[in-house]
């Protein structure tokens, strides 16, 4: 019976992490999004209105030139 063994560099498990993690993130992301999608559809079917975001604009007032 032979054993073999295998050497995994460093830099290997370096870029397999990179891998699985960059899956996680991406996974999570398109999770988000369409759990976004379905509450949105649902609140639309139900007729709730969200909380509006209201954003106050100030006029800047000033010169830049010197």
């Amino acid at each position: 019976m032979q054993i073999n063994s295998a050497y995994i560099d460093a830099s290997s498990i370096n870029m397999i992490i990179a891998a699985v993690a960059s899956v996680v993130v991406t996974v999570g992301a398109v999770v988000v999004v369409y759990v976004r999608r379905m509450k949105n559809k649902v609140k639309d079917k139900l007729g709730i209105k969200g909380k509006d975001k209201v954003t106050e604009t100030k006029e800047i007032e000033g010169s830049f030139d010197d």
